[in-house]
């Protein structure tokens, strides 16, 4: 006959224990590594910060050429279209924006959004001027292995 102490009822709990600590254990794990895989980098994010700050003096000083002169040289060492756009979504370069860049605008990342590559072949991530509205977009395929946003010099590998 089982009593209250019997070896059984030990095992149970012991068993049931392992099981909330391994499913616990499982699902910390699981965040914290879809975490440090979908989010940007702190490297990264002051990367595209300064890139923001840059486009927004090239803005202020000379307008549309110089935003456009700023876009060919960061494009230079940069993967992935780079885009400096209003609060309204019109382009400050002076070239317009073709209608996949346009596509793109309607659903943009911040820097602290997960970055997934899974659902989109051209992830649009955001940063904004450090003192206006307006912004610049990347526009990363995730087939570019040295992608800042994925796996290059400023992202966390995937």
């Amino acid at each position: 006959m089982l009593d209250r102490h019997s070896l059984l009822w030990r095992l149970a709990m012991l068993l049931m224990v392992t099981a909330v600590c391994t499913v616990t254990l499982s699902d910390w794990l699981n965040r914290t590594l879809s975490n440090r895989a979908l989010l940007l980098s702190d490297e990264a994010k002051t990367v595209m910060r300064g890139y923001a700050a840059d486009a927004e003096q090239a803005w202020l000083k000379e307008g549309a050429p110089g935003v456009a002169a700023w876009i060919a040289a960061v494009a230079e060492h940069e993967p992935g279209d780079i885009m400096v756009v209003s609060q309204h979504d019109q382009s400050l370069s002076g070239m317009p924006l073709t209608e996949t860049e346009r596509d793109g605008l309607r659903f943009q990342r911040g820097l602290e959004w997960r970055m997934s590559f899974r659902l989109a072949p051209c992830l649009i991530s955001v940063c904004l001027f450090p003192s206006d509205r307006n912004r610049v977009a990347w526009s990363c395929s995730y087939r570019l292995a040295s992608c800042p946003l994925r796996t290059g010099r400023y992202g966390s590998p995937c």
